[in-house]
């Protein structure tokens, strides 16, 4: 039997079409996944624009999701809900929590999808004569989709279910009251779920030990650069951030760390470059061009294919690259930053404490105020030897950890050991 004889079938948010969020994750590992299985990606959400992928995609699930928006169809889920015994189990398990109207429509919704996704798998299994015992069903997000696999599970015990865990789909804290419904159906039944940090890993087992057996580090990666990036040489102090503009990164925190930055360094010019778009775009602009002192100069660029980052970072001065997010996995944005041997400074929450140390950046306390980070700033840009043996060591780590012909390659073995 031959490796190309095992199936994947990869269920994502909207990957590979228009979601450059998704995209940046997903796209890189697709070759290796591609090299050992016969592919399949079925997308959640779809739009009219598609990135071309050398598998094969079923637009079927998301066709019907979209279609079941329909008030007829989300009044019959609701009563289906009503009917399921998982419905009230979580209802006395986690009262507490639903009895909260935000948690209440949360499980309705996550339990509505799961019944749906149950439904269709169940018939595209029958549809497509799908051999079970050569087949992984993989999601790449622990969501209400793995539920609905967890369901159809019951009706075919060998069933392979995988899934990953990144942040919002991990980190309970980060929903209302801490809920995220039926983890231990979930647990109890899937093979394996792969964290993107060891955090996150012993996250899940210090909250569920039980299922210990389940959770496992599947670290993600960047390629190989033929290009480092330089830094400045021309008195200026330039300073990098690239994330999707949402609340979890702080970035409005950054603009204040910089403000006081450039009142204490009144004779220094900073240069800030933030790349990445997203909901809070217009209110940050704002707040960076009421605030930010004469000496504080930036840019909003705008979202950039990943390729096109590497491409800046290799061809513009980079200092340092700041991350202050309130929680993270492990950030591809500062895997991309030590590819090229910028040396980054991160808030000390989730992943960013294992791919960022002392030795290869600073790391800040989990809530810095402005003070911590402009100090940290400042130090960097006082210490310039420190900072280029930071440098150095920003791109060994990515050499050691965050490999992508290595770390995917990893992923595809654990994989592979399922059959």
């Amino acid at each position: 039997m031959t490796h190309k004889q095992f199936n994947l079938i990869l269920f994502t948010g909207s990957y590979p079409f228009d979601c450059v969020f998704e995209t940046t994750f997903i796209s890189p590992e697709i070759p290796y996944l591609n090299n050992f299985f016969n592919v399949t990606i079925i997308p959640k959400c779809l739009s009219s624009k598609c990135e071309s992928v050398p598998v094969h995609i079923e637009n079927g699930f998301g066709e019907m999701l979209h279609l079941n928006q329909m008030v007829y169809y989300k009044i019959q889920m609701l009563i289906l809900c009503f009917t399921t015994f998982i419905f009230y189990k979580e209802l006395f398990v986690k009262f507490n929590k639903i009895l909260h109207i935000q948690s209440f429509i949360y499980l309705i919704r996550f339990l509505g999808t799961a019944v749906q996704t149950r439904n269709w798998i169940l018939n595209y299994i029958k549809d497509n004569n799908i051999n079970l015992n050569y087949t992984i069903f993989y999601t790449y997000w622990l969501d209400e989709i793995t539920m609905g696999l967890v369901l159809a599970k019951i009706s075919h015990p060998n069933m392979k279910i995988v899934s990953r865990a990144h942040g919002g789909d991990l980190y309970e804290e980060r929903h209302y009251c801490s809920y995220i419904p039926m983890r231990p159906e979930i647990f109890s039944s899937i093979d394996k779920i792969f964290t993107d940090s060891k955090k996150g890993e012993q996250y899940f087992v210090s909250k569920y030990p039980k299922f210990e057996s389940v959770f496992s580090v599947s670290l993600m990666g960047i390629s190989e650069q033929t290009l480092l990036s330089k830094f400045s040489t021309d008195k200026i102090f330039r300073i990098a951030t690239c994330s999707y503009l949402t609340a979890v990164k702080r970035i409005e925190l950054l603009i204040w760390g910089l403000e006081k930055l450039g009142k204490i360094r009144k004779d220094q010019i900073f240069e800030w470059t933030h790349i990445g778009d997203g909901i809070l775009q217009s209110e940050l602009e704002r707040i960076a061009r009421t605030h930010l002192p004469q000496n504080v100069k930036y840019k909003f660029i705008g979202y950039l294919p990943k390729d096109e980052v590497i491409f800046f970072y290799q061809n513009n001065p980079v200092d340092v690259f700041i991350n202050v997010s309130s929680s993270e996995g492990t950030p591809v944005s500062i895997m991309e930053a030590q590819s090229v041997g910028i040396t980054v400074i991160a808030t000390s929450v989730g992943g960013n404490s294992e791919i960022v140390t002392n030795e290869s950046g600073l790391l800040l306390s989990a809530n810095p105020d402005v003070d911590e980070i402009a100090n940290a700033i400042s130090f960097l840009l006082d210490n310039h030897t420190l900072l280029l043996d930071k440098r150095r060591e920003s791109y060994e780590n990515w050499c050691k950890y965050y490999n992508s012909d290595i770390n995917f390659q990893c992923f595809v073995d654990d994989l592979l050991k399922l059959f």
